[in-house]
């Protein structure tokens, strides 16, 4: 990929659910101890939690949670959203361990603290649902172009991703293929692919060929 399109990679939806998720704890907090803080340490306590939430959305990316391609298994997930979240907790706790000493103020930083990481992981365990059922009118109709055989592990792979599309068939890169498939295995061949883009209303093609294998039209 160009450098200048590696943004394309990076699931911005992602990026703000967890702004949300770390604005849900904030507000929370305040509906519940906020009548305790002073003026100036409401103040305080926004920008700490600001900071809190570019800290621990910059970590993510260092981590690559919100590659449209991460692997989604949730062990490896959990840990780097705790390292993320270990990392913006100790960022933000020196800067209210120099700013304040009142207990009040420390109180609603660790309530905050224990809302958001329980968000973070029920998020974390809906997520790919979640993203699923926001992205529903956006999900790219999608056919696959190759043997049916070697589709199984692709697709089981790219289950485990952000990626959501919408499998509408397998396309033969060459028709002796469609041949020897049965019948009704294939929307069609790869000669026929303007044809079959129209008539399924094709939003993208996968093409899995192994190296050194030349398609149709090259």
């Amino acid at each position: 990929m160009n450098r200048s399109n590696t943004g394309a990679n990076t699931n911005t939806l992602q990026i703000l659910m967890d702004i949300l998720v770390m604005a849900i704890a904030y507000a929370l907090d305040v509906f519940v101890f906020g009548r305790e803080l002073l003026q100036n340490q409401h103040i305080f306590f926004f920008v700490l939690f600001a900071v809190f939430t570019l800290i621990y959305v910059l970590a993510n990316k260092e981590a690559y949670l919100y590659n449209v391609t991460l692997f989604y298994y949730l062990d490896r997930v959990h840990r780097k959203l705790t390292k993320s979240f270990l990392t913006a907790m100790i960022a933000t706790s020196a800067m209210l361990y120099f700013m304040t000493s009142v207990e009040k103020t420390k109180k609603f930083y660790i309530v905050f603290l224990i809302i958001a990481y329980v968000l973070v992981c029920i998020k974390m365990f809906f997520n790919k649902k979640l993203m699923r059922y926001l992205q529903r009118k956006t999900i790219p109709r999608t056919a696959f172009v190759g043997k049916v055989g070697e589709f199984n592990k692709f697709r089981y792979f790219l289950d485990k991703t952000s990626i959501h599309i919408e499998p509408i068939g397998y396309i033969a890169m060459k028709r002796e293929n469609m041949e020897l498939a049965p019948e009704g295995t294939y929307l069609g061949c790869l000669e026929d692919l303007e044809n079959l883009i129209r008539t399924h209303n094709l939003d993208q093609l996968y093409i899995i060929q192994k190296d050194g294998a030349e398609l149709p039209f090259t």
